[in-house]
Formats: C-alpha cells, structure tokens, sequence
C-alpha cells in the first residue's frame, strides 16, 4: 500500500486541487453586506474621496483588506475593483495560507504529518469559498497564521522574525477587529513562554507587544469613529437581557451547539447545517486531545489564540463557517496531532484491547448508516454527503476488514493504510467534487440552477431599480443597504431592531423613505426576509399616520415605498 503523506503523491493532490481553484475563477461579483461595504469602500479610496462609504466618513469594518483592493484597483489604472483579479489574489493567499501551515504543523507532528496538514487546508471547502467571495477572511487567516509562526520561531532564530511577527499581527488587527485575540493570545503567550526574558523584563515586554499590535488599529479607530449601536446595546436588543451576566449565559446556550456544529463541519470538511452528535463529539475529542498533548509539553501562541478566539465565537453570533476560517489551521494540527497521540496510546495497548478499542470507535462512526438501516428510510447521496454519513462508508469497510482479518488474513498495517488512504480520499473528493461543480456552474456549462454562493440577489434588484428612479427621496431604510447602496448610488441606512429606534431615525432626518418588497416570493428566499418584513410592519403599526406611500405605476409596484410625512 502507498504512503499517502509522501510528497509524490500529496504534490499531484495540491496540483489538481489548484487547477480546480483556477477553473473557479470569474469576473462574476457576488453580493454580500459586508463585501458591498469592502467594494464601495475600496471605489471611494481610488476616485479619491478618502476612507468613505454610503457618505459616511470611515467604515465599520478595519481598513486594510479595502486598501489593498484599491491599491490593486491604482496599479492598474482602473476605476472599479477588477474582480477577476482580486478573486486571483485570494487564491494565492489560500496557497500562503496552506503554506503557513504546513510550516507550522512541522513544530507540533512530524514533517510527513506537517504536509499533510498543509493539504487539508488547502483541500478544503471553506478556503475555496473565500477565494471567490470579496471578503476579508482570507487575508486575516493568512496574516494570522504568518504572525504565530514568525513569533514561534522567533523563540530559536533571532529578533527578525520576532518584529515581522508582531508587524503581521498588527496588520491582522487592521483587517478584523477580531484581531483583538491575537493581541491577547500574544500577552499570555510572553507571559507563559520558558524562551522570553525573566523578572520584570518579561513583564514589561508582555505589555508592550499587545500594545504595539493594538497601534494600527488603534489609529483608525481614533481617525474614523462610527456611529451606531455598540455591542453592548446590541446584544441587550437581541437578547432581551440588560445584565453582562444574562446576556452571556443567553449567547452561550445558543452557540456552544452552534460552535460544536461549525468545528465538526469545517474539520470533516462538509458543507452543511446540521451534523449528527456522534460525529461532534469524537471530533472534539480528537482536538482536544491533540490541543491536551501540545499543551502538555509547554504553552504555545497557537494554543492561546485558538482558546481565546473560540471563547469569542462562543458568545458571538452565526455567519457560517468564515468565522472559522482563521482557526482551521489550528483545528486540523490539534486533529492531526490528537489521531497521532490516540495512535500511539493504541500501540501501547495489548492487542485484544486495541482491537476493542478500535472496533467501537468504528461502531460509533457507522451509527448514522445503522440507523438509516434500522428505521426503513432512504438516504439520497447529497443528503448523506451533508450530514456527514458519507464517512460511514470506509468506517465500514475498515470495521469489516478488521473483523475479517484473522480469516482472510490481512494484515494490520494493511488495514491502518486503507483507512488512512479511505478517509483522506473522502476528504480531498468532497473538496474536488464541490468546486468541480461550482466550476461548471459559473462558466454556465451546467444550468440546472445559478451558480453557488449568489446571495443576496433581491437587494441587488433594489438597487438596480432604485437606480432608474431618481425621484425617490434618500436616503432609504431598508435591510442589507451597503448592497443597495453600492448597486443604487444612493444613500442608504440600516434600520435599527425596534420600531422605536427606527423611528427615531425618521424624526431625526438620518431617513426620508423606506422601501418594502411588494411580493418577496418573487425574489426567492433568503435569509433575513422574515425579520425585514416585520422591522417595516412594526415601523407601519406603531407609526403609520407618519408615512405615505408614494404612487408608482402598477406595472413597477414590485416594491412598496413610503415616505415620511410626520413632523
């Protein structure tokens, strides 16, 4: 059987896996709120009107992944962000991203299990997401990853490497808020470290690193305030709590599942929204098993970073997988290293035990195909790629080879190369078969539907159609405005969570109209419809006598649109 982590067969992997990412690429931009904000951002720094968008000085979001779009958008001498371009660019960065960790995997498993791990980064689903989409994640995560090997390998190879670290982490800060839990990741780290300085030096220099990465950001911050609703108040609109206390125990009820979900989906590399418990729970224990060995042996930056950014995530709110996209290298070396550590302690076992051992873990993951079995029902094969039954098949194969082995006489290393060779197979074709797809789909050569990952598209229609009429007073209230704003040219707000606060936007002249999807169904779902309606009902209910419809031909009546008449 071959050696799957030997570089003559993990080089034509990363190859064909690359010749997928290219075959992706197009010029297609596919809305979202926060990239609509990114893009108009970046158009607003090359015509020259400063770090602005929807004529607002500054932006919510930092402003590094902005500026390298528009310092992409100066060097060509265009006008408009060169999507095509920048999509190339995040696939390099997924190349640098891959890198990084292959390099910092090398600390913690040996070099055959480092490259390994390179590939699944490369390898998987929500790295090639962030290639097509116009999004900061990708940058943050390369940044991330680069800073924490520099600083580690400062530890051995000089002060270099120890500036670059804290330069990149600086930056990181400037392109995510969330940058924040590096900072901090680094202060403990310094503190914790046998390799830093002692007494009051180590001190000192634990301070000042945190506040020297906190300076870039620090600068916008302080240059560009913005307004709006802070956390704190946002999080006691959304959870009805008015207590720090409440309000955590609200947000951890609701995510700690949400989070176990995310972590399962992004490591078994499976595009889904739900997963069966018994594959969470032993994908949790092989992290935290590999994240118990590494920090066993003495504290590391990337053990720090990933404890303080998953108790972030844990109060935090759902977008999907991007919001774990900056620990995925460390989740797959934690995984990598815990299949290692549960390896040996196997090894060490009497061969009886080993073979029980192994036996019911393989139960455990076939528990999904089982119950198919047992309860009559069909499970269609896109249904059991996403809910992670897709893994059951070479469990079974491995189950039935090992209760087979003393009759057919197969031998053990045998076994142990086919399920490596099972698993890894199934996890590089799941990555192959998607953007395969996605391929075909955005060069139209498949039409059964539109292509994946479009979003958003009814306010991409707002925009357009609030573009051809001039005549509507702005700005407007309406959900998801930077992406009408960036299509309409017009300014746009966002409202607020209560009829209220909404309201008050009105009387205080920040809006003069709202607008309203006559028929929603025609746009086809998408997430949020349901809470925008009843923002505008609310508005309506509480104060309607303030509003007047403005009247528009019944053939344009796709929209309904109110203005505020109030005093």
């Amino acid at each position: 059987m071959p050696d799957v982590t030997s570089r003559k067969y993990l080089i034509p992997i990363a190859g064909i896996t690359l010749g997928l990412y290219v075959c992706g690429l197009s010029s297609q931009y596919k809305l979202t709120p926060d990239s609509s904000e990114y893009v108009g951002t970046a158009e607003s720094l090359v015509e020259g009107h400063g770090l602005e968008f929807n004529h607002v000085r500054g932006s919510k979001f930092p402003p590094l992944f902005a500026l390298s779009m528009a310092g992409v958008t100066g060097l060509l001498g265009q006008d408009e962000v060169p999507i095509l371009l920048m999509k190339l660019l995040q696939t390099v960065l997924a190349v640098l991203l891959a890198v990084g960790t292959w390099r910092l995997a090398g600390k913690f498993v040996s070099a055959n299990l480092a490259r390994l791990t390179g590939l699944l980064v490369l390898t998987n689903i929500t790295v090639f997401q962030h290639t097509v989409y116009i999004l900061s994640d990708m940058l943050y995560a390369c940044l991330t990853i680069w800073s924490i090997l520099l600083l580690e390998e400062s530890q051995t190879e000089g002060k270099g490497k120890w500036i670059g670290g804290l330069l990149l982490a600086s930056l990181a800060w400037l392109t995510r808020s969330v940058g924040l839990t590096l900072a901090g990741a680094i202060f403990m780290w310094s503190l914790t470290s046998t390799r830093t300085k002692s007494g009051w030096r180590k001190y000192a220099l634990a301070a000042l690193m945190p506040v020297f990465v906190a300076l870039p950001w620090l600068w916008w911050r302080l240059s560009f305030p913005t307004g709006g609703l802070g956390y704190m108040e946002y999080w006691m609109e959304i959870t009805g709590q008015k207590t720090l206390a409440g309000i955590l125990v609200n947000r951890l009820s609701e995510m700690v599942p949400i989070l176990l979900m995310r972590i399962t989906q992004i490591v078994l590399n499976i595009e889904s929204r739900q997963f069966h418990w018994y594959f969470q729970i032993p994908v949790l224990i092989v992290i935290l098993t590999g994240y118990a060995v590494s920090w066993q042996k003495k504290p590391r930056l990337l053990s720090w970073y990933l404890l303080l950014y998953m108790t972030v995530m844990s109060v935090w709110f759902d977008q999907g997988t991007r919001f774990y996209l900056p620990v995925l290298p460390g989740l797959l070396i934690f995984a990598v290293l815990g299949l290692d550590a549960l390896r040996l302690k196997l090894t060490a076992l009497s061969e009886i035990r080993k073979e029980i051992f192994t036996v019911l873990g393989l139960l455990v993951m076939c528990l999904p195909l089982w119950a198919g079995i047992f309860s009559g029902g069909r499970m269609a094969p896109m249904e059991l790629v996403r809910t992670g039954g897709i893994y059951c098949l070479p469990a079974l194969v491995v189950l039935v080879l090992m209760l087979s082995n003393r009759i057919a006489r197969i031998s053990r290393s045998v076994i142990r190369q086919i399920a490596v060779l099972g698993f890894l197979g199934l996890y590089v074709l799941i990555q192959w078969g998607y953007t395969g797809t996605y391929a075909l789909l955005e060069h139209r050569v498949l039409r059964n539907r539109e292509p994946m990952l479009m979003g958003y598209q009814r306010y991409y229609q707002m925009g357009l159609w609030l573009k051809e009429h001039r005549d509507i007073p702005a700005p407007v209230l309406c959900r998801y405005s930077s992406i009408v704003h960036l299509v309409s040219g017009q300014i746009t707000c966002q409202p607020q969570l209560t009829a209220l606060g909404n309201y008050q936007m009105f009387q205080s002249g920040q809006a003069k109209s709202l607008m309203v999807l006559r028929q929603p169904e025609l746009a086809g779902p998408n997430y949020g419809i349901d809470l925008e309606i009843d923002l505008i009902q609310q508005l309506l209910d509480a104060y309607g006598d303030n509003f007047r419809m403005i009247s528009l031909p019944d053939n344009e009546r796709t929209y309904l649109v109110y203005e505020y008449a109030g005093k």
